[in-house]
Parts: structure tokens; sequence; C-alpha cells
């Protein structure tokens, strides 16, 4: 038991603050900048910034960071009303945990209107996709418009 005791104080003088080196990982840059300038330029998105903003739903490092989030969401309206078919052929190709994150996003819409979560229902509805993708997709929109105007937004 002494030598638990004399051992865990060890370790503990050694490690006080500054003896203890660890290696940290260096912290997320969770840069918006993309997003704004996407924002400017929706009507003239090319593919690698298509790319590029689903690519950003597999950065777990900077889902905490509320603003990085926050303009996932702003955009993921935008972007699949006006680049529907990409958007789709992006999404067949990216891992489950992001069509996950792109789905929660677009259950819950913080910036679309009502009429744009309907518009992109109907045209999900009329488009020949993979079955379990558009059978997900739907139920994230419809869940989007019964709780239209009762999430806080």
């Amino acid at each position: 038991m002494r030598s638990l005791v004399c051992m865990s104080l060890m370790v503990l003088t050694l490690c006080a603050p500054g003896y203890c080196r660890r290696k940290q990982a260096p912290a997320p840059t969770c840069d918006i900048s993309f997003f704004v300038s996407a924002q400017s330029k929706i009507d003239s998105l090319d593919a690698p910034a298509l790319a590029r903003y689903f690519g950003s739903y597999s950065d777990t490092s900077c889902m905490s960071d509320m603003d990085y989030s926050d303009w996932l969401n702003r955009l993921i309206y935008p972007v699949f009303i006006k680049y529907t078919d990409s958007s789709l052929v992006t999404l067949q190709h990216v891992g489950d945990r992001e069509k996950s994150l792109v789905l929660r996003n677009l259950e819950k819409p913080q910036t679309a209107s009502l009429e744009d979560v309907k518009t992109l229902h109907l045209v999900i509805t009329r488009m020949e996709i993979e079955y379990r993708l558009k059978k997900r997709l739907l139920l994230a929109l419809q869940r989007a418009i019964d709780n239209y105007g009762n999430d806080a937004r």
C-alpha cells in the first residue's frame, strides 16, 4: 500500500504543471470564410465548392463550434434547392455519419422558409434516386414540415 502511495506521489510530482509534456493535437481552425463566400456566390458554385461544402460535414473537430455548425445549416437548403442533382450525387458518396448530419440539418432548418422545405420535398419526391436515401431524405423533410414553427428559430 505504501509503495502505491509513493508511486502516486511520484507521478503527481513528475506531472506537475510544466513537467509533463504531452503531445496535444492542434486546435481545429473551424474557418467559416468558405461558407461566407459560398453564400455570397450561391448562384455560381462549382463542383469543387459543392464537394468542399459536403466535405465540411466530415470535419468532426468543428461540429461543436456554433458558428461553423450554424453556417452548415444556413447553407443546406440554398445548396440543395439550387444544386439538387449535384447534392444528391455527392450525398450518395459520403459516409453514413456525414449523411446523418446532412439529414439532421435538413430536418431542423434554421433559416429556410416553409415554402423552401415543401419545394425540396416535392422535388425529391419526383426524382429517381436510390430508394433508401430517398426515403431518409423525404422523412427528414417531412419532419421539418411537421415541426415548422414549433422549434425556436
